[in-house]
């Protein structure tokens, strides 16, 4: 008698270690396996409650999927890497601002956007150095027409460029020239307007010039320079009023505020002009 009221001590003192053992392994946010045992009042795997940690991770309580690329659902925001930005394509235009309806075929296609995130930068191919990007998230960008990746992000249309891709960044849902600044080496330039006759005074159809592209003008503002492989800035040569020349079809066409203006990078000028 003396040893059944041992062993059944023994067995209840087991059992409530083992409870113990379990509730201070779901506090931790792990699953407890269980052992089999013979003992009387013990729990096997058949039995208990708890699931494996693959199986509670799946679960809804342990979900994180609130985005979809694609259509389809992914755990967590997507996350750019190198120099790559992930920006939401701003609206397209659709109306003149004498307030016409455009036609679909007559729509500008939309190269800016807002940035939703960007990756660390990108690393120098012979000194390693790190070359942060040059836009942040909560940025508007324009691109070029042609750059960038489409992809459906959270049923938005955006588009997954690089840092080399972005010619201005402003903040704001437009682009003016307060609020406007050229990226990395890119200049801005107004256009030096067409002559209307020649020297001698003859004068000149515009249908003409009008295929001309111009490739000369006044410099409006610049960007910062150009990183160098070991992480300074080489400054713009040019100054705000410079008069310079650069490569045929060499810039990038900006609208700002029904101003028409050329981007153009450091290197694709040609020669400058100052007084």
């Amino acid at each position: 008698m003396h040893m059944f009221s041992v062993h059944s001590s023994s067995s209840r003192l087991f059992t409530l270690l083992l409870i113990l053992a379990v509730l201070s392994q779901i506090s931790q946010g792990f699953t407890f396996i269980i052992p089999r045992s013979t003992t009387s009042g013990a729990l096997s795997p058949s039995s208990s409650p708890l699931r494996s940690t693959s199986a509670a991770r799946s679960s809804p309580l342990f979900s994180t999927t609130t985005h979809k690329l694609d259509g389809n659902p992914i755990r967590g925001p997507i996350t750019p890497v190198g120099n790559f930005v992930v920006c939401r394509v701003k609206d397209v235009l659709t109306t003149t601002q004498g307030g016409i309806l455009l036609p679909d075929q007559s729509k500008t296609k939309p190269n800016e956007g807002f940035v939703i995130s960007v990756g660390p930068g990108r690393t120098h191919p012979h000194t390693g150095l790190l070359i942060p990007n040059a836009c942040e998230p909560g940025d508007s960008v324009l691109y070029g027409k042609f750059d960038g990746t489409k992809i459906d992000y959270d049923d938005e249309d955006c588009n997954v460029i690089r840092d080399d891709d972005v010619i201005m960044i402003y903040r704001g849902s437009q682009m003016t020239l307060e609020n406007v600044r050229p990226a990395k080496d890119y200049i801005l330039v107004k256009f030096k307007k067409a002559a209307s006759s020649t020297a001698t005074g003859i004068a000149i159809a515009a249908a003409a010039t009008k295929d001309l592209e111009p490739c000369a003008g006044r410099v409006i503002m610049m960007g910062e320079g150009r990183t160098t492989s070991e992480g300074d800035i080489k400054p713009c040569p040019f100054k705000v009023g410079d008069e310079v020349k650069f490569r045929d079809y060499a810039g990038q066409d900006v609208n700002i505020e029904g101003e028409e203006y050329v981007a153009v990078r450091m290197a694709d000028v040609l020669s400058v002009m100052r007084e």
